[in-house]
């Protein structure tokens, strides 16, 4: 019986023959792009036009930097309604146009944001540090605007969808991030200049699963992968950020999550003093490797070295590491994530509430009140924290679902926040139990509280907390007398040229210190600008910047002047002070 050939099977084998066979119109470099390109780091292959644009569009940053490797094969996406192919920070979608044939970016950025409204801005007048776009009404500025400009702009990165806002990264640290229509923009302090900004590897959020295992380098470029691996552990409820991890035991893993090639650190505890470990990772499917046979412990029981895990050709998901004394056969285990959605903890809830009918038992924290129709403000305080560690913290939503928490907070001396002025605003909150974890940068400890949102629940008052608009510290001492708005001084008017010194900044609002606002600041030397910061205000509403003075002769006695700023709540603040350098 004779096949009926349609007019779209037609097509599809047009363009098909197109990618692979090289594609009219175009010059001879690219149709001599044919050769097939294996990429052992995901197992996946890379060809054609796709191969050719990923070898040529990756700019300064480098291709593997701006798109990353490929994590699928091409196919025909009926959602794209194209032949596609994704890659680890991109999507590459086959256009054709009055007969050329060329690659187009998929907009994973408006597409992860989905749903979100970002507020717009009014235009500012544009400066080398920052410029107002006026496609979507948002402003790109420092690092993020010259990363922007200089690495393929709306071409490669699409125009901007939010201005920079405040959330949780791969890393499980909250940062700044920006969105544009294709990628979006992380800031990493403690990185080294030039490397600063890093691309979220949104793909792996958005590409098909069932596409995403690997190929062996001998399968036909363009196969479609075999059934996933069953994953070593039982599947666990989804989150904004990805799956979540299992609950570590006297060990951790830093980072939790990091690409293929990511170097992640082990740390454990509680084995027998001076005996030998025995140390072992197991794969995602199942499969161990041996990682070191003999480790030492110290009198204490920790392990003496902390071992690096060299994550290069690993395959994607969660891995454990797990650590035996040869004598006490203590265990001590680990988990962290390679490759795909980010991992974020998610407050535990016990398979029986203790204490109470409609939430578990607090951990080393409470909320007061426990109950309130949405719009209540939630006061919320915990311990077991290191000394002077840093807090981050996170919401779970009656859905399991984790939901950023604006800001950090530090431990006092005792481990404790109760220093700290912690509130919880719920305006916009659905009906149900919610949790509120904090957990130590350093340590992993965690404390969490739950309160419960109920429209039928009468009007909480707000829990009274101490004026918190004293500045404190060296910012005390020049201080001026606490007012509304954004306000900035100097520790020292007239600072030595070459040494370190401080630039303090309050932002009070309601006659009450905000805390969590990011501030930055610009020094307005003769020649150029520098610019300082961000840091984050405390409960007091203050922040301390920490800068040298440039050491140049020629700005001695010439006024540097020190603009100011902080996004907060959709709005811009703005205020302005200065100094004179001296010798």
């Amino acid at each position: 019986m004779k096949q009926r050939v349609t007019r779209r099977t037609l097509v599809l084998l047009v363009i098909f023959l197109a990618l692979t066979l090289g594609l009219p119109g175009r010059s001879s470099r690219l149709e001599a792009q044919t050769d097939t390109r294996y990429f052992a780091e995901t197992g996946h292959f890379l060809r054609g036009a796709f191969r050719y644009f990923w070898e040529t569009n990756g700019g300064p940053l480098g291709s593997i930097h701006t798109f990353g490797y490929p994590i699928t094969e091409e196919y025909w996406s009926g959602t794209t309604g194209r032949i596609t192919q994704y890659f680890e920070r991109a999507r590459f979608e086959l256009v054709e146009r009055d007969g050329q044939y060329g690659v187009e970016l998929g907009n994973l950025g408006a597409e992860a944001t989905a749903g979100r409204t970002f507020e717009t801005f009014a235009p500012i007048e544009p400066t080398t540090q920052r410029r107002f776009i006026p496609q979507t009404q948002h402003i790109i500025q420092y690092g993020f605007k010259e990363i922007w400009e200089t690495h393929g702009a709306e071409r490669i990165f699409g125009w901007p969808i939010s201005d920079e806002i405040m959330e949780v990264t791969g890393d499980g640290q909250m940062r700044t991030v920006q969105y544009f229509e294709r990628v979006r923009f992380e800031y990493w302090p403690e990185f080294l200049p030039g490397e600063r900004v890093v691309l979220t590897a949104l793909g792996r959020f958005l590409a098909p699963p069932e596409l995403l295992p690997p190929l062996p380098p001998d399968a036909a470029p363009g196969s479609t992968p075999s059934a996933p691996q069953p994953p070593a552990q039982p599947a666990q409820p989804a989150t904004p950020s990805g799956p979540v991890l299992p609950a570590n035991s006297n060990a951790v893993v830093e980072p939790q999550w990091g690409d293929p090639g990511t170097k992640f650190i082990f740390e454990a505890k509680g084995f027998a003093s001076g005996e030998k470990v025995a140390i072992w990772l197991t794969a995602p499917d199942g499969t161990t490797k041996s990682l070191k046979d003999h480790a030492s412990t110290n009198r204490d029981g920790y392990l003496v070295d902390r071992i690096t895990i060299d994550s290069d050709g690993f395959m994607g998901g969660v891995w454990a590491t797990t650590a035996e004394g040869r004598d006490s056969k203590r265990t001590a285990v680990a988990y962290f994530q390679v490759g795909g959605p980010a991992p974020v903890a998610a407050a535990p809830v016990p398979s029986q509430p203790q204490g109470r009918d409609w939430a578990p038992a607090n951990t080393n924290a409470s909320i007061a009140p426990e109950a309130g129709p949405p719009g209540t403000i939630f006061q919320f305080d915990a311990h077991g924290f290191r000394k002077n560690e840093t807090v981050i913290f996170w919401l779970t939503t009656p859905g399991g679902q984790a939901r950023d928490f604006p800001g950090d907070a530090s431990a006092s001396d005792d481990g404790n926040l109760s220093h700290e002025n912690i509130r919880i605003d719920s305006r916009g909150f659905e009906n149900g139990v919610w949790a509120m974890t904090a957990q130590g940068r350093d340590s992993k400890n965690q404390s969490i509280a739950y309160f419960r949102i109920d429209s039928a629940a009468p009007a909480q008052p707000t829990p009274e907390v101490p004026p918190a608009t004293k500045a404190t510290g060296e910012c005390a001492e020049n201080a001026p007398t606490p007012g509304e708005g954004l306000h900035a001084w100097m520790t020292n008017d007239d600072p030595q040229i070459g040494h370190t010194t401080r630039l303090c900044v309050q932002f009070v609002q309601d006659g009450k210190g905000v805390w969590g606002a990011e501030v930055r600041a610009t020094l307005r030397y003769e020649e150029t600008d520098s610019d300082i910061g961000p840091e984050t205000t405390n409960s007091n509403g203050v922040a301390e910047l920490k800068f040298r003075v440039r050491d140049d002769e020629d700005e001695v006695d010439s006024r540097v002047w020190v603009d100011v700023e902080t996004l907060y709540g959709g709005n811009r603040y703005t205020t302005r002070t200065s100094f004179i350098p001296r010798d």
